[in-house]
């Protein structure tokens, strides 16, 4: 399977960077989509995942975690 294109509107004003970091780190601590080959671009608040999966499966869980990450930047 693939991820072609999905893009999801992001709410919130974090930059796009932080909303990219954020949802590769969640990734990376997931055990269905860690190690696959998914890219994540974030521009102007929209998110696009474009890669290679195994299974439908992957691909929802994958497409979920980019549309469950919070776009919020913590204060430091």
């Amino acid at each position: 399977g693939s991820i072609e294109r999905s893009a999801e509107r992001v709410g919130g004003a974090a930059g796009d960077a932080w909303i990219t970091s954020k949802i590769q780190s969640r990734y990376f601590m997931d055990g269905d989509v860690k190690g696959r080959n998914i890219d994540v671009d974030t521009s102007n608040g929209v998110v696009t995942l474009t890669g290679s999966v195994n299974s439908h499966s992957e691909h929802n869980q994958a497409v979920a975690i980019a549309r469950n990450t919070d776009s919020r930047q913590q204060d430091r």
